[in-house]
């Protein structure tokens, strides 16, 4: 965990807003991806008798329903250490400048493994549907 803070420790103020604005980008494309799956989940798009459907499909949708929270949440998260992390350049003392460089390694690493987890949740689902919608 050390190393990951001396990462970042050397990192200007610009490149930390830029990685920050990089989680963003990336949060907000996985919300409109997780989006599209709710569409197809809803879609009456699925061949017939297909055991537990409804159930998986409302699994799904939940699981996708908290993800859409987490990155509204997250993003939030972001937003907040995006405008406060320009106060980095009045810091006086290093205690000053780890509670920033923390800040960041924190959510830096919060956003990668969340950005994890919604890519598993996709897989599964676009692995679920590939065997389930009518093929036309």
């Amino acid at each position: 965990m050390e190393a990951h803070l001396e990462y970042n420790s050397n990192k200007a103020i610009d490149e930390l807003l830029y990685n920050t604005s990089q989680f963003k980008q990336k949060l907000m494309k996985l919300d409109e991806e997780l989006r599209f799956c709710k569409f197809l989940i809803e879609a009456r798009i699925f061949k017939p008798r297909v055991m537990n459907l409804f159930e998986t499909l409302m699994i799904f949708d939940k699981k996708i329903d908290l993800h859409t929270i987490r990155i509204e949440n997250l993003l939030l998260e972001l937003k907040s250490h995006s405008n406060k992390i320009t106060n980095k350049i009045e810091c006086n003392d290093l205690e000053c400048d780890m509670f920033f460089i923390k800040t960041q390694d924190k959510l830096e690493r919060k956003s990668h493994n969340f950005i994890t987890d919604v890519e598993n949740l996709k897989s599964q689902i676009f692995q679920y549907l590939k065997s389930t919608i009518k093929n036309v």
